[in-house]
């Protein structure tokens, strides 16, 4: 997953990678605020997003990220929370 636990991002590259799950269907991915409140969830086809325009980090921030994989039998795998922050 990236960005990986701890890392320091500039605002406006915030760009999110993680590894295929063998089958998945899609991914959904959630990035919170410190305090857990949803910036922004979305549903991903790939392995890779950014954030949508209209949807920005703020800096000297804590966020935190995570992907929960939809396999075909209706079951999910969920990534741990990952925390990072923002500068500019």
């Amino acid at each position: 997953l990236f960005p990986e636990e701890g890392s320091i991002i500039q605002v406006g590259e915030a760009e999110f990678h993680w590894s295929d799950v063998p089958r998945s269907l899609f991914y959904e991915i959630s990035v919170t605020t410190a305090d857990g409140d949803l910036l922004w969830g979305g549903r991903v086809e790939g392995v890779s997003t950014r954030l949508p325009d209209g949807v920005s980090l703020s800096a000297g921030q804590e966020y935190f990220v995570w992907i929960r994989a939809y396999l075909p039998e209706g079951k999910t795998v969920k990534s741990k929370a990952v925390g990072f922050r923002t500068e500019d």
